[in-house]
């Protein structure tokens, strides 16, 4: 993931490229809707060329709870597609990207990192 333009408040914009697999480097836009720190996220989602899906404009929402244990559950929901193949491409990359960063928030360096709210 190369981040081009990341401007983090909400009305702000994003720009991102991605690679997927072997199909090359997708770019992707949007905007921060909305920012709620430590409970949600809600952003637009913009493919652009050479994308299949591009200018097809759907909607991102993550939500952050904490767990008794300390830890976090983090819930996506991708949503507004136009057709069904468009919804499942993007399902098939949330849980690939999900699962990646699961195995690496496990792995035995991010043990001792603790994520601590300012005093």
């Amino acid at each position: 993931m190369q981040v081009v333009e990341f401007d983090f408040r909400a009305g702000g914009d994003y720009h991102l490229r991605y690679t997927w697999g072997d199909e090359g480097v997708f770019p992707v836009r949007g905007r921060f809707l909305t920012i709620q720190p430590e409970k949600s996220l809600i952003f637009s989602w913009l493919p652009q060329p050479p994308d299949p899906d591009a200018g097809k404009e759907t909607m991102v929402s993550v939500w952050f709870r904490p767990c008794p244990n300390g830890e976090t559950e983090v819930e996506v929901r991708h949503t507004l597609f136009p057709d069904e193949p468009m919804r499942a491409r993007h399902q098939e990359g949330w849980t690939g990207t999900l699962d990646r960063l699961g195995r690496l928030l496990a792995l035995p360096e991010w043990a001792h990192y603790k994520f601590n709210k300012p005093q």
